[in-house]
């Protein structure tokens, strides 16, 4: 008969105070997961079919920021027994094994947490390391035949026990009747826990005591790698270990054959998937879950969140992009900002709201593409455009000093500088379809909704208000009068006003 799958509670009600913040210690984030977010995926992934987290401290703030567990709430967190007991209803455990595991190791990976598992025998297995220097941690006091008799914290400890350098992690395997009670109705252990400590708190480690008072066997197994049981106590620790996960994820991709300027700057978070002869230069950053095509190239300082990036695509220096889509050989030039996000939406972005950059198109410098851009093959936005919700068929070009807000732009049409959409009415939204091969001129206005017609010409500084036909010239300027000599005396009226304005305001 196969046995049931574990389960895991996660002990997540502290504030972490040593943090100087109003914040959970929990949510603050590790290549931007909150830390008690990667404890939950690591279970997960690790098999532990249901997971249960226990909150305390901003309880509502950490339940927001988790989906598919269940809760416990800890009242006066009063030690880590207490916690445990906090969670003796969530679930039912009789017949499963129960990881226990703290809420601030943000480095534990599900193989750490399968390999303590899969050791597991008897009431309890214990997770335990040997770090360069075990001041602070609970020892783990053994007997001569190797199990463990007992674990004893710091401020507990004799002389001779503080010699031992094999310490807890805080990390357990319990059998489920044992830690909670069995349904022949034997007690469970953790409800058996006392304040009698130093501490004055119901100290979890209590139940190894318990254990072995029932000659129930204790083990512990050590954990090769202190890295990955490293909690949390303080920003620096905070920072020593986003910067250790940096390194080991640069590490690896450097080994899948992705070139990179400065490792040391460079961040990838886990989801980014790259592919070989990628090139990334100095402070690049990978976010969420971007995509790198293969021999493709991000320039210095450059921020991709959310993106996919096609095979030999360039993406220059300093470019900020969300939620974008830049095809097999397409480039994106410095300085560029691509938001495919819609801006009144929390959450990223949905598909319909990404930027997408087609084959051989080209943005920038300095480009703004907002959500639901669409450049198609061989389009082209340069410096100084904005758009937003606008689609550029192939080949299509808005050079430089351009707003294309709502428009649809046809095949090979050319929008000079200085043009706008004037989409918005102040009340609604309104659209700007142009044909095929149009040619609008330098500082002309579209107030929409608009149509201009295939192959339709624009006349320089023309404000167009009604549809254009096909093949049709539109001009809409005011006819220009010269006036002979009107310049001097214009300036001198304009000399003399300015002035008599100085003069007044002296005399006051």
């Amino acid at each position: 008969m196969t046995s049931p799958a574990p389960v895991a509670i996660v002990l997540a009600a502290g504030k972490g105070t040593r943090m100087k913040s109003r914040d959970p210690k929990v949510l603050f984030p590790v290549l931007g997961r909150p830390i008690v977010q990667r404890v939950v995926d690591a279970a997960r992934a690790a098999g532990c079919a249901e997971v249960v987290v226990v909150v305390g401290y901003e309880a509502d703030r950490v339940k927001a920021s988790l989906d598919g567990v269940e809760f416990a709430l800890q009242p006066g967190v009063q030690g880590t027994g207490q916690a445990v007991q906090c969670a003796s209803e969530a679930l039912d455990y009789k017949g499963r094994s129960v990881v226990v595991l703290p809420g601030d190791v943000p480095m534990m990976t599900p193989g750490m947490i399968r390999g303590l598992i899969d050791q597991h025998e008897g009431a309890i297995t214990i997770g335990s390391m040997i770090p360069d220097d075990p001041f602070g941690y609970g020892r783990i006091v053994r007997g001569d035949d190797g199990s463990v008799l007992r674990i004893v914290e710091q401020k507990d400890a004799s002389e001779a026990e503080q010699t031992i350098t094999e310490v807890n992690t805080a990390i357990y395997v319990f059998d489920g009747d044992f830690l909670f009670g069995s349904a022949a109705g034997e007690r469970g252990a953790v409800f058996e826990l006392d304040t009698e400590n130093k501490q004055n708190e119901y100290l979890l480690t209590d139940v190894v005591g318990i254990a072995t008072q029932r000659g129930l066997r204790v083990g512990a197994a050590v954990i090769p790698d202190p890295a990955e049981v490293a909690g949390v106590n303080d920003r620096a620790q905070l920072a020593d270990l986003e910067r250790e996960t940096r390194a080991r994820i640069a590490r690896h991709w450097l080994r899948e054959g992705v070139s990179m300027d400065d490792p040391a700057t460079t961040r990838i978070e886990e989801a980014a998937e790259l592919s070989t002869d990628v090139s990334l230069g100095a402070g690049v950053e990978l976010r969420g879950a971007t995509r790198v095509g293969e021999g493709a190239q991000i320039g210095k300082g450059t921020v991709l969140r959310n993106c996919v990036v096609g095979p030999g695509a360039v993406v220059g220096e300093y470019v900020i992009a969300t939620a974008a889509h830049i095809a097999a050989g397409a480039e994106v030039r410095p300085f560029s900002v691509l938001s495919g996000l819609n801006e009144k939406k929390p959450a990223e972005s949905v598909e319909e709201d990404r930027v997408s950059v087609g084959e051989g198109a080209t943005v920038g410098p300095f480009s703004h593409l907002r959500q639901s851009t669409q450049l198609d093959a061989g389009a082209k936005v340069g410096n100084f455009v904005e758009t937003k919700k606008s689609h550029l068929h192939e080949g299509a070009k808005a050079n430089h000093l351009a707003y294309l807000g709502d428009a649809e732009v046809g095949a090979r049409s050319n929008i000079g500088a200085g043009v706008i959409t004037c989409n918005y009415d102040g009340f609604a939204k309104h659209k700007t379809t142009i044909g095929e091969d149009v040619f609008v001129g330098t500082d002309s206005h579209l107030v929409a909704p608009v149509r201009l017609g295939d192959g339709a010409f624009i006349g320089t500084g023309t404000t167009v208000t009604r549809d254009v036909p096909a093949d049709c010239l539109a001009i809409g300027r005011i006819r220009q009068e010269n006036k002979e000599g009107y310049a001097s005396r214009l300036k001198s009226s304009l000399k003399r006003k300015a002035d008599a304005a100085k003069a007044r305001a002296a005399k006051r």
